[in-house]
């Protein structure tokens, strides 16, 4: 069985893709060949990529060319998609009457921005969102990435089924260098005090000084360390409330790679996962970042988006709030309580069998497609 897998990403940095990969190889897939716009230097075997232009205005042209010659040529069993950039190679699928299946994932939900035409690049790019209302329902097996998302996507698509649920879960399975992150990170951990992880860097939407000076009222209870990029406006707004602090509890520390980071969340005692409201994407979004504390037995404070207050509500691993003060100050005077409850998650979840359950889903879609919705 081949599949044709364009997609319009760097998949060295793309966690969801790169499970989808696995998911197919697990439903028997022996040949997966990858259109995309960088070099995949750790792909599986079995895995052939085609590498498209990339270092110029057309970037997007020669994706699209390259995605559509590959289809032909390979006349594969499936094709996969991934996210709005490959809706118009939906749409020349059912328009020339593809025979094979068709997998799309939607890990992002773009319905509602309405992009300013600055040029002719975003004339072009504007044209993506009518592919997805017009022919996502079209598709053989369409997956979501929480079920917040997926009804919204039922209604605003008028979609035949529930699309698949794929959280955006991810267990980092990286090893830190203990020694070398004890050196660098180890004086920023104080006892007696409750350290706070923020890993969205410094941006205002991010609410990141208001989260600083949260922990700034709190006093010496707390330990804030925040890791990311951001504006130079604004960081240095940052260095200017952490110097004015008496405290001595508020520690930025730049990016963070991923090793290191690992070993933030493993010495820390909250996690902090935030994000805006003002779109459907923002507002029903629960990121990876949500649950990589989790899945290390860390409780969260999170904003009110949908999917991470009612994850909090029902699985007890933390707090849901716009507040941040008093959602830190509730999981410190029931520290125990989130602690045990984000442990149990971590196990009861069962991380290992998302992929082989992902494949099983689709596998038993695309059996119940034998009378293709492509016409």
């Amino acid at each position: 069985m081949k599949v044709v897998f364009p997609i319009y990403h760097d998949m060295q940095f793309q966690s969801r893709p790169q499970e989808c990969v696995a998911a197919m190889k697990l439903m028997g897939v022996n040949e997966i060949v990858m259109v995309t716009i960088a070099p995949w230097t750790l792909c599986p075997d079995g895995v052939r990529v085609i590498l498209t232009k990339h270092d110029d205005a057309l970037r997007y042209m020669h994706f699209y060319r390259t995605a559509i010659q590959t289809i032909k040529a390979e006349n594969p069993d499936i094709v996969m998609l991934h996210d709005d950039f490959t809706a118009p190679i939906l749409r020349w699928l059912i328009k020339h009457h593809f025979r094979g299946k068709i997998i799309f994932d939607e890990s992002e939900l773009y319905i509602d921005e309405k992009k300013k035409i600055k040029n002719i690049k975003d004339i072009g790019f504007s044209f993506l969102p009518y592919c997805e209302k017009k022919y996502l329902k079209k598709v053989d097996a369409l997956i979501a990435a929480n079920k917040e998302r997926a009804e919204i996507m039922m209604k605003i698509y008028d979609l035949p089924q529930m699309p698949i649920i794929l959280e955006n879960m991810r267990r980092l399975m990286i090893e830190p260098d203990w020694e070398s992150c004890d050196a660098k990170y180890g004086s920023l951990f104080r006892k007696n005090a409750l350290t706070v992880l923020y890993g969205g860097g410094v941006k205002e939407t991010r609410r990141t000084l208001e989260l600083a000076e949260a922990v700034k009222r709190l006093g010496a209870d707390f330990n804030l360390i925040i890791t990311g990029g951001g504006d130079s406006g604004e960081i240095q707004k940052l260095k200017t409330l952490i110097e004015s602090n008496p405290s001595d509890n508020i520690h930025y520390v730049g990016l963070a790679p991923r090793g290191e980071w690992k070993y933030l969340i493993t010495k820390s005692d909250i996690c902090v996962s935030i994000y805006d409201q003002n779109t459907y994407n923002n507002k029903y979004c629960a990121s990876g970042r949500f649950y990589e504390g989790i899945l290390e037995g860390i409780p969260v404070l999170a904003t009110e988006n949908p999917p991470m207050k009612n994850a909090c509500n029902d699985f007890g691993f933390g707090v849901s709030t716009e507040n941040l003060e008093a959602g830190l100050r509730e999981l410190k005077n029931n520290y125990r309580h989130y602690k045990d409850n984000a442990k149990k998650f971590a196990i009861e979840c069962k991380y290992e069998e998302r992929i082989p359950r992902l494949a099983q889903q689709i596998e038993e879609r695309l059996k119940e497609g034998e009378t293709c919705l492509h016409g």
